[in-house]
């Protein structure tokens, strides 16, 4: 079947850029991408990434003009039920036509998402709950967390919806986590009950934990490793960005507080004793499960994420108990994440990103990120400074190490996952004997 390159083009283009908009892997979207392309009868065809934009190529005959066009990526709300969605109108490019693909494109972006907007907040507060009470903090801590990241994402999408850049949302979202710290340091000195033992900066973590960078950092890794260079630097500065924008946020609220005599001070850093028992391990399924929900997965998925993310928090856990070094275990568990969600995703024939994206949210480098760029920015003297970089170099290893390793296990599980057809990028050379017959 051969159509027109220009409307060729458009699909393309349309099915790619769609997919990123809504929070897909660069390298899934430029698989659809391509894949539509050639069942379109396209000689050659080509997508590519660069930070925000994507560009799409296409040429009818080999010797014929080449046909090319960008576009800028719009930020959306990650969605793996309409990425999944694109995904089949890609696939099923040949036996529909080009304006019956693009007015299913169409009604699939203009649809509501399976949960409102009000439900995903509360899933990013379900996420945060659930981490501060998986490094063990006391249920009033938990509660807290929660509140507070569900008020800071309603925010958030307030000030998104009045165009306010990310980097001020993210400095509004850390202020209000160091506000409400501030507020607990307060009741407890005013001996208000049941807020003795209460670390004030636990709060502040649990709150700012779905907002942290581990996902941009796994997200700029995998570029990398597909040799998507720039793009991954991008994504790796955003992360950056956002963490820098939190601990603005947070650093001036606390130092203010400490101007009025108020110490509130946030720690990042966490032992392992007591993180190896059945509770945590099951606050560890709960944030995976929680954020395959944010990310409006099928139920089955978010299940699936669930049961995988306590399994490979248990498994870096106890890994690390035996003495592992942190970025060796990381990629164990990463691997585990992997082979398990590929076999899940052909057991229950839902997307593997839906699922992998979410199980490692357990094991991401947010933490040691926040805690890299926290020293940098409010610690004092040559070693403060040294660790904070070493923090860093930390987070970008273990983000590698994980997008590798999901990367592999999946690989591994390949006769078990979803079959991969030819890759869509066959190499013919110019002229009458790279033409189509």
């Amino acid at each position: 079947m051969t159509a027109d390159p220009r409307e060729v083009l458009d699909l393309g283009l349309e099915i790619g850029c769609g997919m990123l908009a809504h929070g897909a892997s660069v390298s899934s979207a430029i698989r659809a991408s391509r894949h539509a392309m050639r069942d379109l009868g396209m000689a050659e065809y080509h997508t590519d990434v660069t930070g925000n934009m994507i560009i799409v190529s296409v040429r009818g005959e080999t010797d014929g003009e080449p046909l090319t066009a960008m576009r800028v990526v719009p930020v959306g709300h990650q969605d793996f039920e309409l990425i999944t969605m694109l995904q089949q109108v890609a696939s099923e490019a040949r036996n529909n036509s080009i304006p019956d693909s693009r007015a299913r494109i169409e009604v699939i972006l203009g649809r509501r998402g399976r949960w409102g907007g009000l439900d995903v907040s509360l899933g990013f507060g379900a996420v945060s709950s659930a981490a501060a009470l998986m490094f063990g903090a006391r249920w009033i801590v938990g509660l807290l967390a929660l509140i507070v990241a569900w008020s800071i994402h309603r925010t958030q999408v307030w000030l998104s919806k009045r165009r306010v850049s990310v980097f001020f949302q993210q400095c509004v979202g850390g202020a209000m986590a160091a506000a409400t710290a501030v507020g607990v340091a307060l009741a407890k000195g005013w001996g208000v009950p049941g807020l003795a033992g209460i670390e004030p900066g636990l709060i502040v973590i649990g709150a700012i934990i779905s907002m942290l960078a581990g996902l941009a950092i796994l997200g700029a890794s995998e570029d990398a490793i597909a040799g998507l260079y720039v793009t991954g630097t991008a994504h790796a500065i955003h992360g950056l960005i956002v963490t820098i924008g939190l601990v603005i946020g947070a650093s001036v609220v606390v130092a203010g507080a400490s101007w009025l005599g108020i110490p509130v001070w946030i720690n990042a850093q966490f032992s392992i004793d007591g993180l190896l028992g059945p509770v945590s391990v099951f606050w560890s399924g709960i944030v995976a499960a929680a954020w395959a929900f944010c990310t409006r997965a099928s139920r089955r998925a978010i299940v699936s994420a669930g049961l995988i993310g306590a399994a490979s928090w248990w498994f870096f856990l106890w890994l690390l108990a035996q003495r592992w070094p942190v970025v060796a275990a990381t990629g164990a568990a990463a691997l585990l994440v992997g082979v398990a969600s590929a076999a899940a995703a052909r057991l229950l024939r839902v997307q593997l990103d839906s699922i992998s994206a979410s199980a490692v949210v357990p094991i991401l480098p947010g933490l040691v990120t926040w805690s890299g760029v926290l020293k940098l920015a409010l610690g004092t003297g040559e070693m403060s400074f040294v660790d904070g970089q070493q923090d860093l170099m930390t987070a970008a290893a273990v983000g590698i190490i994980l997008a590798a390793g999901v990367a592999a296990g999946a690989a591994m599980a390949r006769p078990m996952s979803v079959p991969i057809r030819k890759l869509p990028w066959p190499i013919r050379p110019l002229g009458p004997r790279g033409a189509r017959k």
